[in-house]
């Protein structure tokens, strides 16, 4: 939807941009590439975002506050140290990553610039690196809480003294306990992996049958914008007004998003 929305926003902002695109060889192609360089920004961004969030995110049971930046760049190890203790924890950081991209979103019904829309499609590369590892890394982390309630004696520690993460048996016994009947908890972790990726998948389904309803309303039928005017006449002054169906689409992606971020604080550690 962000390329359409981009590319939909150029071809709007005004009469002059939508006569050149009307007389372009391929103006279907001219407004791809407009929404294709907005998310070769977004792709800059997250990929930035991807290389550097994990180390202004507090790692889950760090008692020393430094563990988790010695590994960090050289160029940037003084800022994070700098930064750690404001550092927020991975549940808040979601739901902040949650929260950035509804904010972002749900300004696109009334966004009418292409620099502005490019802007905002840019900006939602942070949430989206945030989406490539905090959510199975909060799943990680309640799994490990889950298993470690059940099996006291087959807990598991995280060793930092050598800056990199190893797992070691704190039990002293030299047999590991025999596996319950749900496999223990690698059987646990399959479990609710399995429950996360139902939850990550229903939305999807979701959003196509809302997209299908608000297109229905708002641009019902074949758009004849850029058509070569079979099946209707296009608009006499060029370029059509109102509501973008696909911002529509975003800002009600936006509001799931707000939903999101604040069950994410409601489940951050205090």
């Amino acid at each position: 939807y962000g390329t359409t929305w981009v590319g939909e926003t150029y071809y709007r902002q005004d009469a002059k941009t939508a006569a050149e695109l009307k007389g372009a060889t391929d103006p279907v192609g001219a407004l791809a590439r407009k929404g294709g360089a907005a998310f070769f920004l977004f792709s800059l961004i997250s990929l930035a975002g991807s290389i550097f969030l994990p180390w202004v995110v507090e790692s889950p049971d760090d008692d020393d506050p430094l563990s988790s930046v010695k590994d960090a760049p050289t160029g940037f190890y003084h800022t994070v140290a700098s930064l750690r203790r404001y550092r927020p924890d991975i549940t808040t950081a979601w739901g902040i990553s949650q929260l950035a991209f509804g904010v972002s979103m749900i300004m696109a019904p009334v966004t009418r610039s292409f620099s502005s829309a490019t802007t905002l499609v840019a900006l939602c590369g942070l949430p989206w690196a945030m989406y490539g590892w905090a959510p199975l890394a909060i799943m990680g982390e309640e799994i490990n809480k889950l298993a470690a309630a059940a099996n006291p004696h087959d807990a598991y520690s995280r060793l930092s003294q050598d800056g990199s993460m190893q797992l070691s048996r704190t039990s002293s016994d030299s047999e590991p306990p025999a596996a319950d009947a749900t496999g223990g908890s690698e059987g646990m972790a399959g479990i609710y992996l399995g429950i996360w990726n139902i939850f990550a998948t229903i939305p999807q389904f979701l959003a196509t049958f809302i997209a299908m309803i608000t297109f229905s309303i708002l641009e019902p039928g074949a758009s004849q914008e850029l058509g070569d005017g079979a099946g209707g006449e296009a608009p006499e002054e060029g370029v059509r007004h109102g509501l973008s169906g696909t911002a529509v689409c975003l800002a009600v992606g936006a509001l799931c998003s707000f939903v999101a971020a604040m069950q994410s604080f409601r489940m951050r550690r205090f």
